[in-house]
C-alpha cells in the first residue's frame, strides 16, 4: 500500500516515502505465462538481449563458418571467455522483461520452478548485484532462497538477462544465444552449454533435436522449393554469407536459425577434441540434407530397412548408454546416403562430379561435403580454410539436392532400394 499522507507530520518526508512505496507496489512481481501457447511458431522475437560477448555474422562475410568459430575474435573464443567472465545479477526490473523475451516453454518452466507466483522475483531480488560467472551461478542459485526446482534453466535465464552468454546475430531478425559452454579441458565438457534460436517465427528457444527435425519435416513437405532453404544454409556454412536469408519464409528462417544455433553448439563441442572425437555437427547437416529424399517419399532407413517415416525417426536413444541424438542412427542414415550417391552418380554424374571436384571422391557425397568443411587439418592451415570455394560448393550441393528430391520416387523402383523395402 502507499503511505497515508494525512498521518505524517513531515509532509516532504511523507511524500518521498509515498513515492517509494507506490513504485515498489507497481512493480510486477510475476512472470506472464500464456499456457494457451504451445512450444513452437507463435510470437516473433524482438530485439536481442545485449550481451557482453557478441558476434555479428555479417562482419565475417566470405569466411567459412569453421573459420568464424576458430579465429581469435570468433565464436569459440567468445564462448570460452564468457564462461570465465564475472558478471553481476541484474535487477528484477531488467531481468523480468528479458526473461519474457524467451519462448513460452522457457517462461513456463521458470514460473513452474517456484511454489509461489513471485518466486522468480524473490530470488532475483535476493541476488541483486551478486557477482557470478557462468561456471558458478547454478551453485549460487541452488543455495539461494527460494530455491527453484529447475535450478539450471532459472540460472541460465538470470545469467543471460544479466548480460552473460554470447549473442550471435545472423541478420536483423534472426539471432541466437549461447550460454554455459565449457572450454573442453575435461571429457564431459562436451555435454555442457545450451543455445537458443530466435527468429520471426518464435522467441528464443533451446530447440531439441526432435523439435528441429519436426520443424524440418514441416518445411520440406510444405515448401514448393526447399532448395532456397538449403542455399541459405550452405552460404553460411561455406562463407558466412547471409543475403539469402531475406528470401526465406518465416518458417524457413526459423528452421534455418535453429539449425545454425544447434550446429554452433555441436561444432563447439567437436572443437573441444580438435574435430576428432565428435562429429555431431556433421550428423545434423547430413540428416538435414538426406531429408530432401525422405520427405519426398515419406521414407527413412532404420535397422537396415526402408520404412515409412519422417526426419524425426533419425533421432534415437542409444542401446548402449543413456545418450540420445541424431548420431545414434548415423550408420543406417549413411547407408542410405551411399545408396543415393550411387544412384545420382549414374543418373546425374555431372552433379556428383561438381561436388567431388572440390571435396574429393567418396561413396557418400553428403558425408564428404561435411568432412571437407570441418577437416581437422584446417585448424593448423587456416590459409587453406580461407581458400574453400564456398560459392561453387554451395551451388553444387543445392543443384544435387534439388535433383535428389525429384528422383526420390524413381529410386524406390530400383533393385538397390527395393531390396531394402518392407
Amino acid at each position: 500500500m502507499c503511505v497515508d499522507l494525512s498521518r505524517m507530520k513531515n509532509l516532504a518526508y511523507a511524500v518521498s516515502l509515498a513515492l517509494v512505496g507506490c513504485v515498489a507496489d507497481d512493480v510486477d512481481k510475476t512472470l506472464d505465462v500464456d499456457d494457451g501457447k504451445a512450444d513452437g511458431f507463435t510470437t516473433a522475437a524482438g530485439e536481442p538481449i545485449p550481451m557482453h560477448h557478441h558476434v555479428d555474422l555479417a562482419e565475417f562475410d566470405g569466411s567459412p563458418y569453421l573459420l568464424v568459430m576458430i579465429q581469435e575474435n570468433g565464436i569459440k573464443a567468445q564462448l570460452d571467455d564468457d564462461y570465465a567472465s564475472t558478471y553481476s545479477v541484474a535487477s528484477w526490473e531488467t531481468v523480468r522483461p528479458r526473461a519474457q523475451s524467451f519462448d513460452t516453454k522457457i517462461v513456463r518452466r521458470i514460473a513452474g520452478s517456484f511454489s509461489t507466483t513471485t518466486g522468480m522475483y524473490d530470488l532475483v531480488s535476493g541476488l541483486d548485484a551478486t557477482a557470478f560467472t557462468p561456471a558458478n551461478l547454478s551453485s549460487i542459485v541452488y543455495k539461494a532462497s527460494p530455491r527453484p526446482r529447475d535450478v539450471y534453466t532459472v540460472a541460465e535465464v538470470i545469467a543471460m538477462s544479466s548480460g552473460a552468454g554470447t549473442l550471435v546475430t545472423i541478420d536483423d531478425r534472426n539471432y541466437f544465444y549461447n550460454y554455459g559452454y565449457k572450454p573442453g579441458t575435461e571429457a564431459d565438457d562436451v555435454m555442457s552449454g545450451r543455445s537458443f534460436g530466435a527468429s520471426p517465427g518464435r522467441k528464443a528457444n533451446d530447440v531439441s533435436d526432435t523439435v528441429y527435425l519436426r520443424e524440418l519435416d514441416k518445411l520440406l513437405t510444405t515448401d514448393s522449393d526447399p532448395s532456397i532453404f538449403f542455399r541459405a544454409l550452405f552460404e553460411i556454412l561455406t562463407r558466412s554469407h547471409i543475403a539469402s536469408y531475406a528470401n526465406l519464409s518465416v518458417l524457413a528462417q526459423t528452421v534455418a536459425t535453429d539449425f545454425i544455433a544447434v550446429y554452433t553448439a555441436e561444432i563447439d563441442r567437436s572443437l573441444m577434441s580438435n574435430l576428432y572425437l565428435h562429429s555431431w555437427e556433421n550428423d545434423l547437416a547430413e540428416v538435414t540434407m538426406v531429408s530432401m529424399w525422405g520427405t519426398a517419399v515419406g521414407k527413412v532407413l532404420r535397422d537396415g530397412h526402408i520404412i515409412d517415416g519422417d526426419p524425426t525417426d533419425y533421432w534415437a536413444m542409444s542401446t548402449f548408454s543413456n545418450r540420445s541424438g541424431i548420431g545414434v542412427t548415423r550408420w543406417d542414415r549413411r547407408a542410405l546416403q551411399r545408396l543415393i550417391t550411387s544412384y545420382e552418380r549414374v543418373k546425374h554424374p555431372a552433379l556428383i562430379a561438381a561436388i567431388e571436384a572440390i571435396t574429393g571422391s567418396s561413396t557418400d557425397v553428403f558425408h564428404r561435403v561435411m568432412t571437407y568443411l570441418n577437416d581437422p587439418r584446417f585448424l593448423d592451415d587456416r590459409d587453406a580454410l580461407k581458400r574453400i570455394p564456398g560459392e561453387q560448393l554451395t551451388e553444387a550441393v543445392v543443384a544435387l539436392l534439388r535433383e535428389v528430391r525429384l528422383d526420390a520416387p524413381d529410386m524406390l523402383t530400383t533393385p538397390a532400394f527395393r531390396d531394402l523395402m518392407q
